[in-house]
């Protein structure tokens, strides 16, 4: 096993605990009888370690010998992911939850999945328009529609 994957494994393992532990002691996992603030990341941390556990201990990556299934160019498809995601809730507020999630599904589809102009824009526009359509019409949730709607 490379050093760099021990240490992710590692690094896996204690914010699985951290998140379990603020779960309990911070969240609650119940209220009422209803599921509290806290089970969801309660659950969702065990299911981290419990796949941490299973890559860490599994003897086909212990040896460097299994198959690759990441991508090409993890690393930098990876970061390139995260700024998308860490852009978006930047800007979610100031233009608004539906051109926000177009922008982003756009962006998304061009870096990272390398398809065509009018395809990602198509999509990403009609993403957009879905997400105002069901939350905003339908449900009527309170989404931020950005700054042309003040």
């Amino acid at each position: 096993m490379k050093r760099w994957s021990l240490g992710l494994y590692i690094a896996l393992l204690v914010i699985s605990v951290l998140i379990i532990y603020n779960s309990i002691a911070e969240l609650s996992l119940s209220e009422y009888g209803q599921p509290g603030s806290g089970l969801l990341p309660f659950l969702l941390a065990i299911i981290l370690a419990a796949l941490t556990l299973i890559l860490l201990f599994t003897g086909e990556f212990k040896n460097g010998e299994g198959k690759v299934f990441l991508l090409p160019g993890p690393a930098k498809r990876l970061l390139l992911a995260i700024a998308l995601i860490l852009g978006s809730g930047l800007v979610f507020e100031f233009l608004g939850a539906p051109v926000t999630v177009g922008i982003m599904i756009a962006l998304w589809l061009i870096l990272l999945e390398r398809r065509r102009l009018w395809i990602a824009f198509l999509t990403g526009g009609l993403t957009g328009f879905a997400v105002w359509l069901v939350f905003v019409v339908a449900f009527k949730a309170q989404l931020p529609l950005g700054f042309w709607t003040r």
